[in-house]
């Protein structure tokens, strides 16, 4: 059982000459509830509780143009609190992060340039035993501080007919997570045994991306590529062998650094073939390597491609805005991976055919929004690479989804758009 709640406040004020001061403030709590297997009617209680809270306070200018720039400057700061009750996943913790930012963006007739520059800070003290089995052990209270410089230059060139060439340069970083570095434990969500480290490092990266987009009244294309280098890049690698515990064997992970290599390509067209129907081809591909030893890594996506073909249907006076979608997913088998790195044999490619029908509808003077959907519309047996219940039992069957959307103050614009 989950639990969510949010507060948000925004403020803003105009300065004449300088733009508008913008001030955020919110604070969010996250109250989650695990259960294990029951044994008993009466046994009704949770095996693991988490209460995370999280307050955010965002300061920034979005300044007047200034030889041609326009862009942001602020500050970002976020506290979170972590309780947990039950059984030993992840500590209590305290973590702050602080950022100084500036974003700069300049058009001109035919590019555009845009850079940041971002300053971060993080500091995160845990609170644990040693032991987290003995209670007799004192409480020990690492504290872990992380700072670094991050940037991005893009730039977007306009060809002409359509045609746009975009590119991108950055430096960037991130800190190991609480998990990364605490975990000690089965982790329900996955059905696996999580083992931290907590002399990770930050991650730190320089990525490039490029791509070239087409936009005309009936097609548009996208093809971008990327090259990533991450330092000491974060993830989770297997033991090769299941934890034993009073509660069954899981297989098991724990956290490790590797200097990675990341490349990868993605590819989106649409086409509108008449008024009633349009169609979207999508397909992306990612390859990831350990540059030491020359290795793919683990839990890295297959080749992915879906293709979707869109009816929009005709109004009638009760139905409008309907339509039917029908999107074919075919995943490929991740075959760069070796037999010594996972427990058990990467799944076989699969493909699954999911179904859409949507349509809105004026009932007591009201809008509504009514779709039915059929995901895995022929009941394909299957297993998805990422998914780590495929250890345990195939993936989803065929599943039937009803949503009733309900949003209020929209009747009367339904009922003008009949006007007319």
């Amino acid at each position: 059982m989950a639990q969510h709640n949010v507060l948000k406040l925004r403020s803003g004020y105009l300065i004449e000459g300088l733009g508008k001061l913008n001030l955020q403030y919110s604070i969010q709590n996250n109250n989650r509830e695990e259960y294990d297997l029951v044994r008993r009617s009466n046994e009704d209680n949770y095996q693991l509780r988490f209460d995370l809270t999280t307050q955010a306070l965002d300061l920034y200018l979005d300044h007047e143009p200034v030889a041609g720039f326009t862009g942001r400057i602020g500050v970002s700061n976020m506290f979170q609190q972590n309780f947990y009750d039950g059984r030993y996943l992840i500590p209590f913790f305290d973590s702050y992060n602080g950022g100084l930012f500036l974003i700069e963006k300049r058009v001109f007739s035919n590019w555009e340039l845009e850079a940041g520059l971002r300053y971060d800070y993080k500091w995160m003290q845990a609170r644990l035993r040693e032991n987290v089995l003995d209670s007799s052990i004192p409480e020990i209270r690492p504290q872990f501080n992380f700072n670094q410089l991050s940037g991005t230059v893009g730039a977007s060139y306009h060809m002409g007919k359509g045609y746009r060439l975009t590119s991108t340069l950055a430096k960037a970083w991130s800190p190991p997570a609480i998990n990364e570095l605490f975990n000690n434990g089965v982790h329900h969500g996955s059905a696996t045994y999580e083992k931290g480290d907590a002399n990770l490092r930050e991650e730190s990266s320089i990525n490039l991306t490029a791509g070239i987009i087409k936009q005309s009244e009936k097609f548009s294309a996208e093809i971008s590529g990327y090259y990533n280098r991450i330092e000491d890049y974060i993830y989770l690698k297997s033991w090769l062998a299941p934890v034993l515990t009073i509660r069954g064997a899981f297989p098991a992970f724990h956290y490790v650094q590797v200097d990675s290599r990341f490349t990868g390509a993605d590819f989106l067209g649409s086409w509108q073939l008449n008024k009633h129907v349009s169609a979207t081809a999508k397909y992306s591909f990612v390859r990831a390597y350990n540059t030491v030893t020359n290795q793919h890594l683990e839990f890295i996506p297959a080749d992915r491609f879906s293709g979707n073909l869109s009816f929009h249907l005709p109004e009638t006076k009760a139905f409008k805005a309907s339509s039917f979608d029908l999107t074919a997913i075919h995943v490929a088998k991740q075959n760069l991976i070796q037999a010594s790195q996972d427990f058990a044999p990467v799944p076989n490619a699969y493909t699954l055919i999911n179904m859409n029908l949507a349509t809105s509808m004026n009932v007591f003077g009201q809008a509504l929004n009514l779709s039915f959907s059929v995901q895995n519309a022929l009941n394909t047996r299957y297993r998805d690479y990422l998914n780590r219940f495929r250890y345990y039992a195939d993936d989803t069957g065929r599943n039937f989804i009803i949503r009733l959307k309900m949003p209020f103050g929209k009747a009367n614009n339904l009922n003008n758009n009949n006007n007319h």
